[in-house]
């Protein structure tokens, strides 16, 4: 095994054991040894893994795992210990791949599709890949999350396309194609100059995944932009009360459950999402006022946005 395939294996183990998908420190040293018969080079690269996926946890305000401890998950972990305490299976994260595969299927981005959106010429499916490890790495994309919020069921990826809906269909907009330039935004947004030139893709559709809008109508561009970040954010406010939720004890369960059964509260997460989404598209003055707007419509025609029981889907009171 060369030193670059070497390279990729400790990341996606490190990576995956930081995602909380790989348990415990000890497996990966075993697999290294085992992998890499004691070659020093792999020992050096999974400890500088390690190091920047401890750097990752401090940037999110989380502590520094100890390599030397195992990872405890309160009443066991994986699909058996979820089972046992009444709730869903916790899913390991997608690598770059079942990103990919999981876009190209909920943003209806077949072959041909990608063809005709980059003016009839061929994505390379291999450095599509490539490019979405690179936003992975450096969290631009984070599998935990984008993978549950697409789905399926994905029930707040279908409000975002509801919400696109809402502002598409009454301008004349071409939903379906208007979707499929999005996805490719999900996976291409912030890819280097380099991976966006080896992907050749044609100007306009550049410019739309550097935010430069391109042939895309500017309040399709700023209602897509829009919708994700308010039906991502509710979905991750959802999945961290939900992730929390699990870890704790029934005292404490009732505890949440009753703070969450105020419409207040459940509404105050809305207001959040709302108000972040609305400060990304506050440079688009008159387009920003349109989706304001938009979003009263849409708030008016679903009062319950978010219920509690997409807080504590999958647990057993």
């Amino acid at each position: 095994m060369d030193n670059d395939a070497i390279g990729e294996f400790a990341e996606r183990l490190v990576g995956g054991f930081f995602a909380g998908t790989v348990v415990p420190r000890a497996q990966i040293d075993l697999l290294v040894s085992t992998l890499g018969r004691n070659r020093p080079e792999l020992r050096t690269l999974v400890l500088d893994a390690w190091e920047r996926g401890n750097k990752a946890r401090a940037a999110a305000g989380k502590p520094p795992l100890d390599p030397q401890a195992p990872l405890v998950f309160s009443g066991g972990f994986g699909a058996a210990a979820a089972e046992d305490r009444g709730q869903r299976p916790i899913q390991p994260a997608l690598d770059a791949a079942g990103i990919v595969k999981l876009v190209t299927e909920r943003f209806s981005l077949d072959e041909e599709s990608l063809s005709r959106l980059n003016a009839g010429r061929r994505l390379d499916g291999r450095l599509l890949v490539e490019a979405v490890a690179g936003a992975i790495r450096s969290q631009r994309i984070v599998p935990r999350l984008l993978g549950p919020y697409l789905g399926p069921p994905g029930k707040f990826f279908e409000k975002f396309k509801d919400f696109l809906h809402a502002v598409a269909d009454p301008r004349d907009g071409n939903f379906t194609e208007l979707l499929q330039h999005f996805g490719l935004y999900l996976l291409l947004n912030g890819a280097s100059q380099d991976q966006l030139a080896a992907l050749q893709l044609a100007t306009p559709l550049e410019s739309f995944v550097c935010d430069r809008i391109g042939r895309v109508r500017q309040i399709f561009y700023v209602a897509m932009l829009f919708g994700y970040t308010f039906t991502y954010l509710l979905f991750a406010q959802s999945f961290e009360i939900n992730s929390k939720y699990r870890e704790m004890a029934e005292e404490q369960r009732a505890k949440l459950r009753k703070l969450y059964e105020s419409e207040e509260r459940l509404a105050l997460l809305v207001s959040n999402a709302g108000n972040t989404a609305m400060r990304r598209i506050a440079e688009y003055g008159v387009e920003a006022r349109e989706i304001q707007m938009a979003l009263k419509k849409f708030l008016s025609a679903d009062r319950k946005l978010v219920a509690a029981a997409d807080l504590f889907a999958g647990t057993k009171p």
